[in-house]
Formats: structure tokens, C-alpha cells, sequence
């Protein structure tokens, strides 16, 4: 209304907005320069809602994150304890994926820090992970000291 254009404020929305894709990306890079590189690559994503604890989809920014490595033509597996089915399939068209179907993972995203993946051991989490895997931890849940030798961990 008085002219005055927020630029600071504006610019943090355009980092918020090009995160997720950045995210994905990353896993793509982080998969490239691995032994195995991305032959027949799959990734788990914990977590869909916009925040931790809540089912609210809305502004989740963790399908631009799938849409990226969808792009890369990566298989992706999704969990999230808060999310409903059938909404997902309605916001975004994905499929959540039982818990016990992340095995034998390329890499994995902790995308959200919901109480039921906060409250496992790190060993739970990269157990589900293959020799050489990636672990990317957007809300930096796990501590780098308590990951096993030879996985490429990364977090914000």
C-alpha cells in the first residue's frame, strides 16, 4: 500500500520455494557420485506433512521433492504415521508405502521429524538403507556421530 517493496522477506520465499527441488537434486548428485551410481535406484521419504505430528497436507513441500527424483527417473517409496491414503492419492497423486517396505534403499529422506521417526535409533533408520547409501536429513534429526562408516549423510 505505501510502496515500499520487502525484498528480504521476498527473497526468503524464493528460497523457500526452490528447497524441495534443491533436496531432490541433491539426492540425485549424492546417488551419481556413489559406487553403485543411480542404476535402478530407490528412495524412501519419511514424513509428506507440512508439519510434524499434524495430518495437514497443505503447502507440503515434499512432493516437489519426489517430482525431482521422479524426474531423474528414481523409484520412490513415501511414509508418513499422519498422512491419510486416500488424501494423498487426491493432494498429489502418490501412494504411501508401509514402513516395512523400506528395505534395500538407495537413499532416504528425513523429510519430516514426526515423534515416530524421532523416537527410532538411527541404527533403525539406516538399517533400512544398502551398503553405500545416502541419507539426506532436511530437519537434522540424527546426529553424524551415531551414522555407521561408509553411507553419505547430509542435512541443512
Amino acid at each position: 500500500e505505501v510502496g515500499y517493496q520487502p525484498e528480504v522477506i521476498l527473497a526468503g520465499r524464493r528460497i523457500n520455494d526452490t528447497m524441495a527441488a534443491h533436496i531432490g537434486q541433491r539426492m540425485v548428485k549424492l546417488l551419481k557420485e556413489r559406487e553403485a551410481g543411480m542404476q535402478n535406484a530407490r528412495v524412501g521419504i519419511l514424513g509428506l506433512t507440512f508439519k510434524e505430528n499434524i495430518p495437514d497436507l497443505r503447502n507440503s513441500m515434499v512432493p516437489k521433492i519426489a517430482e525431482a527424483l521422479r524426474e531423474a527417473e528414481i523409484d520412490i517409496l513415501i511414509h508418513d504415521p499422519m498422512a491419510d491414503d486416500e488424501d494423498t492419492r487426491e493432494a498429489f497423486g502418490l501412494t504411501l508405502s508401509a514402513l516395512g517396505t523400506f528395505e534395500e534403499l538407495d537413499g532416504l529422506i528425513l523429510a519430516v521429524a514426526h515423534d515416530e521417526y524421532r523416537q527410532r535409533p538411527a541404527g533403525a533408520l539406516t538399517a533400512m538403507l544398502r551398503p553405500g547409501g545416502v541419507l539426506i536429513d532436511v530437519k537434522s534429526m540424527l546426529n553424524e556421530d551415531d551414522l555407521p562408516n561408509g553411507m553419505t549423510y547430509w542435512s541443512l
